[in-house]
């Protein structure tokens, strides 16, 4: 999020690729909007990139769930738990949603974890070359949530 001056419309290759996977910013705003409303009690709306389809996602999670262990690169996220918004907006969660696209969402933060998504930025393409470069905090995560993919899925494989 931006202190001053977010939101608007994204510009550049973000715009483009939201236009391509959605129609158009406005189809992408109302999906963000919709799927965030059926946030119940805690939860995340994110918009994500998945590296299999090449393709923004929306998707929502409850509780600390988030879309790495799905495979999907999240690159923006609107935090729908009750803390987030009550004590500005109480339960009119649609103008607290609004007002994150009209005056808080960061599309330059927004742009520059697209890259990383798509290796057109610092964070290289597999999970075992990430290093402290870029965004630590960001690689961190991807570590931690492909370790746990991958220790789940061994789980599963052998019961």
């Amino acid at each position: 999020m931006s202190g001053s001056g977010g939101g608007g419309e994204p510009t550049g290759l973000l715009a483009r690729t939201i236009t391509r996977d959605f129609g158009s910013f406005n189809n992408f705003r109302k999906k963000m909007e919709s799927t965030s409303m059926k946030a119940f009690g805690s939860g995340w709306t994110w918009l994500g990139y998945n590296k299999q389809t090449k393709k923004l996602e929306v998707i929502l999670t409850s509780g600390g769930d988030n879309p790495l262990s799905d495979n999907i690169i999240p690159i923006l996220t609107i935090d729908m738990w009750e803390h987030a918004y009550y004590l500005d907006y109480q339960e009119r969660r649609g103008e607290y949603i609004a007002g994150f696209f009209d005056r808080l969402v960061n599309w330059n933060f927004v742009q520059k974890n697209l890259k990383h998504a798509m290796n057109k930025g610092l964070v290289p393409e597999t999970i075992h070359q990430v290093s402290h470069k870029g965004l630590p905090l960001f690689a961190a995560l991807v570590s931690a949530n492909w370790a746990k993919h991958k220790t789940i899925h061994m789980l599963f494989r052998q019961s």
